[in-house]
């Protein structure tokens, strides 16, 4: 298939599935229990001043007409005001995403730091007692809650031991080092889960490439084990590990609201939770559909990385 074709394809699927989000969003907001306008005027609420409130908001008008205001305005950028904190939603975007991206990509290398290295030593000791403690830890890693891990190396590493930060977070233009030490606790929290997952894909696959005809022939050949190992067969092999790792990082940059929450840290995450507790509707459903958005991106960039690794695939 031609890449022009295939590229415009794959846009096309992401419009189709931007709108399936937008509908999806704002029908659950709109039945979840609770009301915005009494969440800021309090239980003791004036119906006069709420009934203005409303209609001020836009919440006295048909479903159908909210929504076609909503996607309206948001194909023009503008996805609403914040009815609490009084500013734009993508104003808010733009402050709070650049901390959730850098915990996102702190994550991701720490699980890749951790997945790569284990999941090719395991396949290559498969059967043996590094193979299964590898596979113990990884299963370990999978099981594990976020919010436990999270607890658990504060209590350690900030509490008792002190070295590094319990929480908050430091912008890399005051004190890059400071960025660094706030940044170790959350990304091992939030990466360690995926390391275990990209770990088990990337012994499956290699495993199963170590055992093709080309590997038996580059070693009948006598070359390098070492070689053979991490060049040949990690290449081939980290193919479908691509997938699973991108996955991961989209599923890092929608899924950080606990772990920014327990360090209090001020991202998209946590902005996320505290809309929630107050039913500020724009803001959460601006945040779900660009969180929606970056997920169905990252896919997309996933796919084109193919060919990096593989010349032999072409769209």
């Amino acid at each position: 298939m031609d890449l022009r074709l295939y590229l415009l394809q794959r846009l096309l699927a992401l419009g189709l599935i931007l709108v399936g989000g937008s509908m999806v969003i704002f029908v659950i907001l709109r039945f979840m229990p609770g009301d915005p306008v009494v969440a800021m005027l309090g239980p003791d609420y004036d119906q006069a001043v709420a009934a203005e409130m409303r209609e001020r908001m836009g919440l006295d008008l048909p479903l159908l007409t909210q929504y076609g205001i909503w996607v309206g305005d948001a194909l023009t950028g503008d996805l609403g005001r914040s009815h609490f904190l009084k500013r734009d939603v993508t104003e808010l975007l733009a402050a709070r995403f650049p901390t959730t991206l850098m915990l996102a990509v702190s994550s991701l290398l720490v699980a890749l730091a951790i997945a790569i290295p284990a999941g090719i030593i395991a396949a290559k000791q498969k059967g043996r007692a590094l193979d299964h403690v590898s596979r113990l830890v990884a299963l370990a890693g999978v099981s594990m809650p976020n919010f436990w891990l999270g607890l658990l190396l504060i209590m350690v590493f900030a509490v008792n031991l002190r070295w590094l930060p319990a929480g908050g977070f430091v912008s890399p233009m005051v004190d890059p080092l400071a960025t660094l030490a706030h940044l170790v606790l959350p990304a091992i929290t939030l990466g360690t889960a995926y390391a275990a997952t990209i770990t088990r894909m990337l012994r499956a696959s290699m495993v199963d490439v170590l055992q093709r005809d080309y590997i038996l022939v580059a070693r009948a050949m006598g070359l390098q084990e070492r070689r053979i190992v991490w060049h040949d067969a990690a290449r081939n092999a980290l193919i479908p590990t691509v997938t699973v790792a991108g996955f991961a990082f989209g599923y890092m940059l929608a899924g950080t609201i606990i772990v920014e929450v327990i360090f209090n840290i001020p991202g998209v995450g946590r902005l996320l939770y505290e809309s929630i507790l107050t039913r500020d509707y724009p803001v959460v459903q601006g945040i779900v559909l660009f969180n929606v958005a970056i997920f169905v991106i990252v896919n997309f960039a996933v796919d084109l990385i193919y060919t990096m690794l593989d010349p032999r695939i072409r769209y």
